[in-house]
């Protein structure tokens, strides 16, 4: 399925509302709304946040420098196959975002 309209969001716009669920982070990164480094600093903001993590997304905090931003893709595919205990879909906190960032 294509986007009708595509964006990308900066983390700081996005930890300034809400804190990601693994399954959000990988659903906003699939789509380009977050880059690689967007991904790190969302999962690093988590680890300070002493918020409980997995062992993945503690990987992802850790990445440091643009080197190792290749390695996102990997470990998202890893969150996706794993998932969460969220009852709530990915694409709710996304319209909540994306539509505060065009308002």
């Amino acid at each position: 399925m294509n986007d009708l309209v595509e964006f990308r969001i900066p983390a700081e716009f996005v930890l300034a509302r809400t804190t990601l669920t693994t399954q959000e982070l990988a659903f906003g990164f699939r789509r380009g709304w977050i880059l690689a480094q967007d991904v790190v600093a969302l999962a690093l903001a988590k680890l300070e946040a002493d918020i409980p993590m997995s062992a993945t997304e503690e990987g992802l905090a850790f990445l440091d420098g643009s080197s190792d931003l290749f390695e996102v893709h990997g470990l998202i595919d890893q969150l996706e196959e794993v998932g969460d205990a969220s009852k709530q879909p990915p694409c709710s906190v996304w319209l909540f975002l994306a539509l505060d960032w065009v308002h």
